[in-house]
């Protein structure tokens, strides 16, 4: 499984159907891992090897990057790679909603809303875009928010 940006900014994923050409082939994050562990060695605290090996481990640190790190650029980048997982995995979309209600960066705020939308129909999605159309004081993402809600059909 390989997760790729193209020219447009559109992240998506590829997942190969054939055995490695070789025993000796390293996947594109095996030989990252394999980089960090040789310049960094004991002085890092990481597992990089573990990382490489387990891509459920790259997406919580994503998402510990998501919501902890203090620079809205590596959220940005957080948020961008785990897009192509908010519709198959809960807990990446709980913590999407979780920054988009209480980011105080409106961008990252912003690319949380737009992250959402193939997951908008799901009930808890729902109930947060409702309250963020009608009492967020950020007035795009109130827009955004309604926005999102017209195209969803009512429910009685």
């Amino acid at each position: 499984f390989l997760t790729f940006e193209d020219a447009f900014g559109v992240i998506s994923y590829t997942r190969g159907m054939l055995e490695p050409a070789s025993p000796t082939l390293r996947s594109e994050p095996g030989i990252i891992a394999g980089i960090a562990a040789a310049t960094r060695g004991s002085r890092s605290a990481i597992d990089w090897e573990g990382l490489a090996s387990d891509y459920s481990k790259i997406r919580d640190v994503l998402k510990a990057s998501l919501r902890y790190d203090t620079n809205p650029g590596v959220r940005l980048k957080a948020l961008e790679a785990l897009t192509p997982y908010v519709k198959d995995d809960a807990t990446v979309r709980d913590v999407v909603l979780e920054v988009l209600l209480h980011d105080n960066n409106p961008g990252v705020r912003s690319l949380a809303l737009q992250t959402l939308q193939p997951v908008r129909a799901d009930s808890a999605v729902r109930m947060e875009l409702q309250y963020l159309a009608s009492k967020d004081k950020d007035q795009a993402i109130w827009r955004q928010a309604r926005a999102m809600l017209a195209t969803l059909p009512e429910i009685d």
